[in-house]
């Protein structure tokens, strides 16, 4: 999504991006192909999860040298830059879809004490969190995607017990429980194997074990 385009080069070992014109963070500033490489080289540093990005050239390099920079990444241009990576990979562009890859401002980083100061590019940002207990998110008014998102903010409650969550999705005050498989076998006694479960769910009165399908179809 925040690329308007890439082709590959030299086999599926070289990828060149272009990023969109219009794309801001959270806090207004424009993206650049610096922040890319900078999200990246974090990755690398962060753990486990930076590990997608090993194919690139010179990422062993980054993971044992704080100071070094990715060999790998050369920019051409605020919105082009190119990856090279040790060899081919014909799915490289699809890793770089993991959260780990997430693209934030160059120098940035958030804090965990201070989660409210990270800075994405979605169509939400953090408006108030209060740790384990409830996240608010708001419309991000850079967001690039004309018209969206549609919904002026998002709630979640963390950290319920499952009754409480199934009576406050029957009631409507929830539209989706984050693990509804549990709520449904403490609730109902049934596992949801379709879309579908989730509107018959939400209309059962309690002791519906015959209103959700037990079993796979």
């Amino acid at each position: 999504w925040l690329a308007a385009s890439f082709r590959a080069e030299a086999g599926d070992q070289k990828f060149v991006f272009r990023l969109r014109e219009n794309v801001r963070f959270h806090n207004g500033r424009r993206l650049t192909a610096r922040d890319v490489r900078y999200s990246l080289e974090r990755a690398l540093r962060q753990g486990d999860n930076g590990q997608v990005l090993l194919p690139l050239k010179g990422a062993e390099t980054v993971l044992e040298d704080p100071q070094a920079g990715l060999e790998g990444m050369q920019i051409k241009s605020a919105t082009e830059f190119t990856l090279e990576l040790d060899h081919p990979v014909a799915f490289f562009p699809l890793l770089l879809s993991h959260p780990a890859t997430a693209i934030i401002p160059e120098g940035s980083g958030g804090s965990e004490k201070n989660k409210a100061s990270l800075s994405g590019t979605g169509p939400f940002r953090i408006g108030r969190f209060v740790g384990k207990e409830r996240l608010e998110l708001e419309a991000n008014p850079f967001y690039w995607r004309k018209g969206f998102p549609r919904a002026t903010n998002l709630i979640y409650t963390f950290n319920l017990e499952s009754e409480k969550i199934a009576a406050g999705f029957r009631s409507g005050r929830y539209s989706l429980p984050w693990i509804w498989i549990t709520v449904m076998s403490i609730s109902c006694g049934g596992t949801p194997n379709q879309v579908g479960d989730v509107r018959k769910f939400r209309a059962s009165p309690p002791g519906c074990s015959n209103s959700i399908p037990n079993g796979g179809r």
